[in-house]
């Protein structure tokens, strides 16, 4: 079984996924990337807010597109979303849900406004 970890962070670290699902003989890939507001600098943030460049948009994007490539690579059969991954969009999402099996796991709890991800459950 081949398991795609994604997030807004890498949570390996935290809760060490690659020893466990090793254990479990689970090949697992973790596919991360850092939120807008840690990656990118003051100045960057505040041209993205007023509107000049669309900054915070053409990345996620891009990491939408990556996703797919890495998809399209790897051929998981389960996607996990680790808290949600609100950075997807509906195109990537509808793809993903057409090709594979998705999950949720919220690590904290935290009640997020998730419509994409509620598209899972219905």
């Amino acid at each position: 079984m081949k398991i795609l970890i994604c997030s807004a962070t890498n949570h390996n670290n935290l809760f060490n996924f690659d020893k466990v699902f090793a254990d479990l003989c689970i090949d697992i890939f973790n596919y991360s990337m850092d939120e807008f507001d840690h990656k990118f600098n003051y100045w960057a943030r505040k041209v993205n807010k007023l509107g000049i460049k669309e900054i915070k948009k053409i990345y996620y994007q891009d990491w939408n597109y990556k996703l797919l490539e890495t998809y399209n690579s790897y051929r998981p059969d389960i996607i996990l979303f680790i808290n949600g991954c609100e950075i997807i969009d509906e195109k990537t999402f509808g793809i993903l849900k057409s090709k594979t099996k998705l999950a949720v796991w919220f690590i904290d709890g935290k009640k997020r406004k998730l419509p994409l991800i509620l598209a899972v459950a219905g």
